[in-house]
């Protein structure tokens, strides 16, 4: 979601109102990801994108496994979450890719 703030108010802790959008580039990306921890944010603009259906799968490995496999999970193609389990000595991926496919729909829409 926050990739598609296009523009972000806020008040920094000295109290002074700041505008940050897409022109002021590593800013803007510092301030997506910031979990509002620079300032009170008082107003988001958001760019809105038509909804596109998206298939996710899971795979769990054991560290010593996902170690191994690291290489080879880095050249596919999906985008990637991990789930840390360390005192059970797991990690969960979870893999998701849009469909192109204008015709896939999802159960959700």
């Amino acid at each position: 979601m926050c990739s598609y703030a296009t523009q972000i108010k806020l008040v920094t802790p000295s109290g002074e109102l700041l505008v940050v959008d897409s022109d002021d580039g590593e800013l803007m990306t510092v301030m997506r990801s910031s979990y509002g921890l620079l300032g009170i944010v008082y107003e988001v603009t958001f760019r809105v994108r038509a909804f596109r259906a998206l298939s996710m799968r899971h795979r769990t490995y054991s560290l010593d496994d996902f170690l191994q496999a690291l290489p080879g999970l880095k050249e596919e193609v999906d985008s990637m979450m991990l789930y840390l389990f360390p005192i059970v000595d797991r990690v969960a991926v979870e893999f998701r890719r849009h469909q192109e496919d204008a015709s896939v729909k999802s159960r959700w829409q």
